[in-house]
């Protein structure tokens, strides 16, 4: 991301990512909303629109996959779009969002929409390696020109799903989204050209002891990024918790910051 200090009380900031998928022997990601097709390509726009001075802030990010089994494996088969927004303190934040999957191919079932609400508790660490600069709040996608130093960033949180009538809860599909748990951790290197990203996602089914995680998302990563340019490459996994079923590939993406 850029490396930049907030000025005034409004900033706009964003990035955008184009990735490649690559499959394992455990499996590889979907390129349809229902489950099927084998996912090649990604493009994803981000933006965020916020006010440091007040905490509050929207969100907005599109989504893009493509199908590498088709002859055209470059043309998007499915969307993904999620409009957000939300308000920080020092160590939490709260945030209501809006997702919805939609297939682009004529005749493709699978597509799922909700309304949900997360709230978090965040930190900020400067660790041993060098000396500590200001602390920015780390969802807004700054950092600071700070002099070299080590730093981890990280939260705890849980979501509730306000309205949803189609988001599954496992990744085969099935079960219907009630509760969301996640955890997410960076440690910034030097002066954050290099990091190292861990998320963890566990959803619930509502009609299946609600509260207890019934699907676990785990992404764990590497990038390294300048102020105009970035890459990533992560191992994504998903893995049912409740019954059979488990799946893994990778992702390499590039990606752009910019600012308004």
């Amino acid at each position: 991301m850029p490396s930049l200090e907030p000025e005034g009380e409004r900033f706009q900031s964003g990035s955008l990512r184009i990735g490649q998928f690559f499959s394992s022997p455990h499996g590889s990601a979907a390129a349809k909303p229902d489950g099927t097709g084998e996912a090649s390509s990604l493009y994803q726009l981000s933006f965020v629109d916020a006010s440091p001075s007040s905490g509050g802030g929207a969100l907005a990010d599109v989504v893009f996959l493509s199908d590498r089994s088709k002859a055209y494996f470059s043309l998007p088969t499915q969307m993904n779009y999620l409009l957000g927004m939300g308000t920080r303190g020092e160590s939490w934040r709260i945030q209501f969002n809006r997702e919805e999957i939609l297939p682009l191919e004529h005749k493709t079932p699978g597509g799922s929409r909700y309304w949900d609400v997360r709230a978090a508790l965040t930190f900020e660490a400067g660790l041993p390696g060098g000396e500590e600069g200001p602390r920015i709040p780390h969802n807004l996608k700054i950092h600071s020109r700070a002099p070299h130093h080590n730093k981890l960033r990280g939260e705890l949180g849980a979501g509730y799903f306000l309205h949803n009538q189609s988001f599954p809860a496992r990744f085969d599909s099935t079960g219907r989204a009630f509760m969301r748990y996640d955890a997410r951790a960076t440690l910034s290197i030097g002066d954050g050209g290099l990091r190292l990203f861990a998320e963890a996602d566990f959803l619930t089914d509502r009609w299946h002891k609600r509260y207890t995680p019934a699907n676990l998302d785990l992404t764990a990563g590497i990038g390294l990024s300048s102020a105009h340019v970035g890459i990533e490459f992560t191992q994504e996994s998903q893995q049912m918790l409740d019954r059979d079923g488990y799946a893994a590939y990778y992702l390499l993406k590039v990606l752009v910051p910019f600012t308004l």
